[in-house]
């Protein structure tokens, strides 16, 4: 049994937080939070095949839960957890903490007990984020911007983009990402990465797939993919 029922959901924060996901990946987001609000401490670990079996998530499911945790949860190590979900928890927590020793301490001294129950979830006071404008676009981030395979999420991107340049250079990101697009080139969208998810995963700094010459007749020429790939990088390069 979950240490508290009822599960806090705020419906104008999820409908903005979620407004770019898949059906398939919304219900796998809000799956994935009833599971981590309902284990002990607010957490599960951070193992996929554990999360996937308790999810009963099919194989094709499991790259779309991949995406959704890349973007939402947060991970110590051993183990995943949904930031703002873990503030709620502590703040239910704490008052039902507070109301138990209200209650002890009015029947110690012999009054009626509190009637009080452990509250139902109410949003903590938070400064709110989200409704702050964001700063012009960095260095380099409307080019990043349009090399993206899948335009989803952009404000969510801007602030990963952000993040990452404390980490390397625009033109680093740019070139990864065109590489990544072109590698994206005529596969199913639906597994593509969202850019926010992208740059949170680092997945710049992963090995580039080797791309494919033409068989017979092309004399070792590139293939149009790789002219493509090459003539992008050759543009980013020439940016300022």
């Amino acid at each position: 049994m979950a240490e508290f029922s009822s599960l806090p959901l705020f419906t104008d924060a999820w409908v903005a937080d979620t407004a770019h996901l898949s059906r398939l990946e919304r219900g796998l987001y809000m799956d994935l939070m009833i599971l981590i609000w309902r284990s002990p401490e607010c957490r599960v670990p951070n193992e996929m095949t554990w999360i996937a079996r308790k999810l009963r998530a099919s194989v094709d499911e499991i790259q779309a839960l991949e995406l959704v945790i890349g973007e939402f949860c947060t991970t110590t190590g051993n183990w995943l957890t949904q930031k703002r979900l873990k503030r709620e928890w502590d703040y239910v927590l704490e008052k039902s903490r507070k109301n138990s020793e209200s209650a002890k301490s009015r029947w110690n001294k012999e009054k009626e007990p509190s009637d009080r129950n452990a509250p139902t979830p109410t949003p903590t006071p938070i400064k709110k984020e989200r409704g702050k404008p964001l700063s012009p676009s960095p260095d380099g981030f409307e080019e990043f911007w349009a090399a993206t395979p899948r335009k989803t999420g952009k404000d969510d991107a801007l602030r990963a983009y952000v993040k990452a340049r404390k980490n390397t250079d625009a033109r680093t990101l740019i070139e990864a990402m065109g590489r990544y697009a072109e590698e994206r080139r005529g596969q199913d969208p639906q597994y593509t990465k969202h850019p926010a998810t992208w740059l949170n995963k680092g997945c710049w700094k992963d090995e580039p797939q080797s791309l494919t010459l033409i068989p017979g007749g092309n004399h070792g020429k590139p293939s149009a993919s790789a002219e493509r790939l090459n003539a992008f990088v050759a543009g980013a390069r020439r940016s300022p």
